[in-house]
């Protein structure tokens, strides 16, 4: 087992954008029009990560983080686990789960929450 505690920053950018085209006869202000909103985040965090060792070659790796805390996002926090095998030394093959969660406030932001989630496939190379 191992348990490491972190601190760092998360780099996040979000895009949206909304292409409408009108053909036919419709009054002069319903006109085509593009709109793209783009917003960057950085957002200190803090948490701990490691894992677990099942065996000779299984072992569960974790992560958790939070941050956010008012500046860019009021909150995110971010939750991640799985089980993987050890081929060799230097490389091991895994599947994961991983969650991510954004809390951006009211305040003219191009979205109030989002949450991302799902299985993730690993692969991983060791030095």
């Amino acid at each position: 087992m191992n348990f490491d505690v972190l601190a760092g920053l998360r780099y996040s950018r979000l895009e949206s954008k909304v292409d409408l085209n009108i053909t036919g006869t419709l009054p002069v202000w319903v006109a085509s029009r593009s709109v793209h909103v783009s917003q960057n985040f950085v957002d200190p965090i803090v948490g701990f990560k490691g894992k677990f060792n099942l065996g000779k070659k299984w072992y569960a790796p974790y992560h958790f983080d939070i941050g956010g805390f008012g500046l860019d996002s009021d909150i995110t926090t971010q939750a991640a686990g799985g089980i993987h095998y050890s081929i060799r030394d230097w490389v091991s093959v895994g599947i994961d789960y991983r969650y991510l969660h954004y809390d951006f406030g009211d305040e003219g932001m191009l979205l109030k929450e989002l949450t991302i989630s799902g299985p993730e496939l690993a692969i991983g190379i060791h030095f």
